[in-house]
């Protein structure tokens, strides 16, 4: 396959969200010998991309887990009566 077959081909992979593929794609691409400086940057450029992603799940991990605690805490101050005192003074 040419070059700009396999950039197509790694193009098509990661809309399908397939970057695994992509990253392959692109490998097979620079070993052809053209654009290589292209195709690397491409290869950049998705790892960057899974590394925001793996950074934007990590926060709303962490969100949801602040949300529970809150609504836990919360919970537990109107089970053991302490949230209606504290709303009375």
């Amino acid at each position: 396959m040419s070059a700009a077959e396999l950039d197509l081909l790694a193009r098509i992979h990661v809309k399908m969200g397939c970057y695994d593929l992509a990253k392959q794609r692109w490998e097979d691409a620079i070993k052809t010998g053209e654009r290589t400086a292209d195709f690397e940057e491409c290869i950049k450029v998705l790892e960057n991309f899974q590394e925001y992603k793996r950074q934007l799940w990590i926060w709303r991990v962490r969100l949801c887990m602040h949300f529970a605690a809150i609504l836990l805490t919360i919970w537990l101050l109107l089970r053991l009566g302490l949230f209606s005192t504290f709303l009375t003074k």
